[in-house]
């Protein structure tokens, strides 16, 4: 209805008909230009693309022609095809800053509107044409020529397509933005340059401003990534950036390209809207006047001063950052007013800018980042929230690690966290929260967490934090009681089955490290696996979590435990590994042959003492210990703050010894939860807690192999045991 609409105002209006004929015929030379450029950007890279898969499908036999000179061609065209925006705008409205164009445009029977648009629509149109016309052979030469199977194809070609989109909202904004600028100005010199700056002002002030605010050293604010997602989505070289960044998550960035289309288009309209109403107020009288709208100057010089003189003076340089910036300043301000009319003005509002400036860096210091590490998000505004960790301990389990959930549950427990976290900070001056409650700092017991808070509104929050792991203990027990879960096992499993060409499974019993594989795994046998491990998923909830023994290991491109209430899991194993130990317990010392295993005695929980024991192992190999106690820290140790270091390697002396260490090392658990401990027990760097009962055969055990390699270092005040190697006795 809308085109119906469009077409009865140009037939009643031969005029506009006649001015878009106009600006085609005018543009026409630029417009072959510009089609020439795109033929030989995208479609020649498709081409270039499939000479390399032919060749490599012919293993490399045939005739090999250097295509690296071909590569920088088109994509130097491509780069000069997307610039030529701005040449179309200049041409299109060339009556807005030249005078002898300004009479026969503005004396034609057109209203501001009709005008306005016609313009800026045909220009657009001569723009981007020829660029989806390129988009559209460059898809469907890749269709024909790149022998890629339907799935593969059908990916590729979607990510590819989606990355076209988003350059094309950047030519769009781009055109826009270079509209705005010459409907500010009134001469040919201020238009060029203001559309110039502005593209490379706006990022480049949005990254000075965040590193402004990072100079504050604001609590959990991640400086790589604070202003990024505000440069994508307002500026062409941001579009560019979310392209690149969307082409290396592939379709894992989907949900934040609808965010992010979505405002960019309200953003771009926002521009058209502004410019289109300072189009009605602009006077003819004003052509070849600098600025017409003088605002769009001092936005652009007072940032343009502010890049200057906060990013150069980074490097320590402050009083020569200011000079360089008052000859930047200073050049633009003669240019500007054609002369030194009213000089000592510019000299004064230079001086009053540069003040700016430095208040807004000791505004920033003073309020830590201007308060910005205050801000949680609301959980019914996060559409996703993605949790990076390099924990070894736990987060090696391929359903936790490096995540995005949407779960309502899981994003609440995110956000309580980070809000509990912001309210420690508060309490310390230097934000080491766990030294300040950590009183004797034996070691931190803190793992780092990466949190990105997907919005709604397409913003992306992005926060990091040294978190006790207990904290993350806490975060894994929600999601574990989730369906989410559920589906990050079938993705993992699925893209596993892809990579894997000969379909094997390979199972780990847990205490001994043992490793049984299947190999060859039928389809049935894959349904009946994924179906048992999904059930017992299902199954499980927060308090299995802390309360379920590990049992075993599958591995699946990564760790996916199993624990002894998996049961359906377990008759898997039963039913095709009878020799896998499904009870976790009934070991054999001699199944632990070669392997090292050390004993800690006189453990404690208490708060502010710091386990050697854990902090030896938790970076080395596979950690299953999960104790929810471990806020209170896991302390050795029997009087005042004295820690005593009791963890010694095993050796076995004789028959009795050998059945004791049997006994604690069946009884040995790696999911733990009571205040008192009987002892640590280490299996191949795996850490296990000997309950308290169990107390008194730990001190036995311990007294019989190690009494005579006890050794004390004053100096330190701390009590060692060393001890010599031993080989275990079948």
């Amino acid at each position: 209805m809308k085109a119906t609409e469009s077409q009865n105002i140009i037939n009643k209006n031969p005029f506009i008909k006649a001015r878009i004929r106009n600006n085609i015929i005018t543009n026409k030379k630029l417009l072959i230009i510009i089609s020439i450029l795109h033929a030989i950007g995208y479609p020649l890279l498709v081409c270039l693309a499939i000479y390399e898969d032919t060749r490599r499908r012919n293993e490399y036999n045939s005739y090999y022609v250097d295509t690296d000179m071909f590569i920088i061609a088109s994509v130097i065209s491509g780069i000069l095809a997307l610039l030529a925006g701005f040449v179309v705008a200049m041409n299109t409205f060339k009556y807005q800053y030249k005078k002898s164009c300004v009479d026969m445009n503005l004396s034609l029977p057109l209203s501001s509107s009709q005008r306005f648009f016609t313009d800026y629509l045909t220009g657009l149109g001569i723009y981007l044409v020829p660029a989806l016309c390129a988009w559209l052979i460059g898809d469907i030469i890749g269709v024909i020529g790149l022998q890629l199977d339907s799935e593969m194809m059908a990916e590729s070609f979607k990510t590819l397509n989606i990355c076209g989109v988003i350059i094309v909202i950047a030519m769009i904004l781009f055109y826009t933005f270079s509209v705005f600028c010459i409907t500010c100005c009134g001469s040919i010199f201020e238009a060029i340059s203001s559309s110039v700056l502005i593209n490379g002002v706006i990022p480049l002030f949005l990254l000075v401003l965040g590193y402004c605010i990072c100079d504050a050293n604001p609590y959990g604010i991640a400086e790589d990534y604070l202003m990024i997602e505000q440069i994508c989505f307002t500026s062409p070289i941001g579009c560019v950036i979310f392209a690149i960044n969307f082409l290396d998550d592939n379709l894992g960035a989907m949900p934040v390209f609808w965010s992010w289309f979505i405002s960019i288009i309200i953003y771009t309209a926002l521009i058209l809207a502004l410019s289109f109403y300072l189009y009605k107020k602009r006077k003819a009288e004003k052509v070849s006047k600098p600025y017409v709208y003088k605002f769009l100057y001092y936005i652009l010089t007072s940032a343009s001063l502010f890049i200057i003189v906060y990013g150069l003076s980074e490097m320590d340089n402050f009083f020569g950052a200011v000079f360089i910036s008052a000859i930047f300043y200073f050049i633009l301000e003669v240019i500007t007013n054609r002369g030194f009319k009213k000089f000592y003005y510019s000299v004064f509002r230079f001086a009053g800018t540069v003040v700016s400036i430095v208040a807004i860096g000791l505004l920033s210091n003073a309020t830590n980042g201007f308060g910005i590490y205050k801000y949680v998000p609301s959980p019914a505004g996060v559409s996703e929230v993605y949790l990076s960790t390099y924990f070894y301990g736990y987060s090696s389990e391929a359903l936790l690690r490096n995540e995005s959930y949407s779960d309502r549950n899981i994003i609440k427990a995110v956000t309580q966290l980070q809000k509990s976290y912001i309210e420690k900070s508060e309490n310390y001056s230097d934000y080491d929260i766990v030294s300040a409650q950590n009183e004797n700092n034996v070691i931190d017991n803190t793992e780092p967490l990466e949190i990105i808070y997907y919005m709604k509104n397409g913003n992306v929050v992005t926060r990091k934090y040294n978190v006790l792991v207990d904290d993350l203990y806490e975060i894994y027990s929600v999601i574990y009681d989730s369906d989410e879960v559920i589906e990050k096992f079938e993705n993992k499993i699925n893209v596993y089955k892809k990579l894997v060409r000969e379909t094997d499974i390979s199972f780990r019993e847990a205490k001994t490290g043992h490793s049984y594989d299947i190999a060859h795994m039928t389809d049935e046998m894959w349904s009946e696996f994924e179906d048992a491990y999904k059930n017992d998923l299902r199954n499980m909830t927060s308090d299995d979590y802390y309360s379920r023994q590990i049992i075993g290991v599958v591995y699946i491109n990564d760790n996916c435990y199993i624990r002894d209430n998996f049961t359906n899991t377990i008759a898997f194993l039963e039913k095709y590994i009878p020799d896998f130990n499904t009870s976790g317990t009934d070991f054999k010392l001699s199944e632990f042959a070669g392997q090292s295993v050390y004993l800690t005695k006189d453990v404690l929980f208490r708060d502010g003492t710091l386990s050697d024991i854990y902090a030896s192992n938790q970076y080395y190999g596979y950690n299953y210990c999960i104790d929810r106690n471990y806020n209170r820290y896991v302390g050795v140790g029997r009087e005042e703050n004295i820690s005593h270091l009791s963890a010694s390697e095993f050796s076995v002396g004789s028959t009795t010894v050998q059945r004791d260490l049997e006994k604690l090392i069946n009884v040995a658990l790696n999911v733990y939860d009571d205040k008192e401990v009987g002892g640590v027990m280490t299996i191949g760097r795996k850490v296990y807690f000997i309950p308290v009962e169990y107390k008194e055969l730990v001190n036995k055990v311990h007294k019989e192999l190690f009494s005579d390699n006890n050794y004390v270092d004053d100096d330190y005040d701390y009590h060692y045991h060393y001890y010599n190697d031993y080989e275990f006795i079948d």
